[in-house]
């Protein structure tokens, strides 16, 4: 591709399709024939287009799986983290209610409370502690 016609070559063509089409018929095969040349122009300046809109397509795609890629990992390290941290709060509350079992069971039992009598409160030893008057 790339062949370019030079003048002499133009020449020629025109001749051979004056003797061919006629002096009639040449101004329409012309027009005709500038109307194709500029079909296939615009064909090929829109298949162009579409391809390096396909090519910038595929850059977009190629990204996004990229994003993909680290979302997904990102996902992967949040669901590790947060079982990780589940673990260590398990741990932790397991650790607790173990000292709140530990703390109760050496809880002295407490005393029972003072007796009462018919003068008032009794202390320890059972001695009215009101003074009678």
């Amino acid at each position: 591709m790339g062949a370019r016609l030079g003048w002499g070559e133009v020449v020629i063509i025109l001749i051979i399709a004056l003797i061919v089409l006629g002096p009639d018929k040449l101004p329409q095969a012309g027009r005709a024939l500038g109307k194709a040349v500029r079909g296939v122009k615009k064909y090929i300046r829109e298949a162009t287009q579409e391809l390096e809109d396909f090519d910038e397509l595929k850059d977009i795609k190629e990204d996004v799986e990229g994003i993909r890629k680290d979302l997904r990992t990102m996902g992967r390290d949040l669901e590790k983290s947060v079982a990780e941290e589940t673990e260590a709060l398990e741990r932790e509350a397991e650790a607790a209610a173990e000292e709140i079992r530990t703390a109760v069971e050496k809880e002295p039992e407490p005393d029972p409370a003072p007796e009462e009598t018919e003068n008032g409160p009794a202390d320890e030893a059972g001695v009215n502690t009101q003074e009678e008057t």
